[in-house]
């Protein structure tokens, strides 16, 4: 069997991010070229461990909004809209 091209750790990286840190998600051939970079680099070890963190992070409990949060979001809103009526402009907020 060929050897297979080899993986930057960018690409390592770049697999993680769109597909997580379970190589059973990864496509047969880039799981072949990120099993063959995580026994030399200790680069991609690192960048897998980490992923491995965080996906263990976000299992954990959601966090609730404060009670009144949407009513003082809206509230707020509706106030912005009110003041920007007066005066025929229009805050933009955002990019």
């Amino acid at each position: 069997m060929a050897e297979p091209n080899p993986m930057s750790p960018a690409e390592f990286q770049d697999l993680i991010d769109r597909l997580g840190v379970d190589p059973a998600c990864w496509p047969e051939a880039e799981r072949v070229q990120a099993q063959a970079l995580l026994e030399g680099s200790t680069e991609a070890r690192a960048m897998l461990a980490e992923g491995q963190r965080l996906k263990e992070a976000l299992r954990g409990k959601p966090v609730k909004a404060p009670p009144g949060l949407a009513s003082r979001i809206v509230a707020e809103a509706l106030g912005e809209a009110d003041r920007s009526a007066g005066t025929g402009t229009h805050r933009r907020r955002g990019p």
